[in-house]
């Protein structure tokens, strides 16, 4: 049985402009920022839940590393 090919039209693109919609609704509140000289556009694009979370991150596996923790990854 195969898949009719206008319910897979319709699925398709109704799903294309949700992910464009959501895509254009997190722009207007959290626009990208053009870099300075001397800047990477990674720095200054970075939200700021994010640099906390990456901080966190590092932080947590120093730590772990000082108490003899497990072996990370590689």
């Amino acid at each position: 049985m195969t898949w009719d090919p206008a319910v897979l039209r319709k699925h398709n693109t109704t799903s294309h402009f949700r992910l464009l919609s959501q895509l254009r609704g997190e722009l207007r509140d959290n626009p990208l920022v053009r870099p300075k000289e001397g800047e990477r556009i990674g720095e200054v694009n970075r939200s700021k839940s994010l640099v906390r979370a990456v901080e966190n991150k590092i932080a947590s596996m120093a730590r772990s590393r000082r108490s003899g923790g497990p072996e990370p990854r590689r």
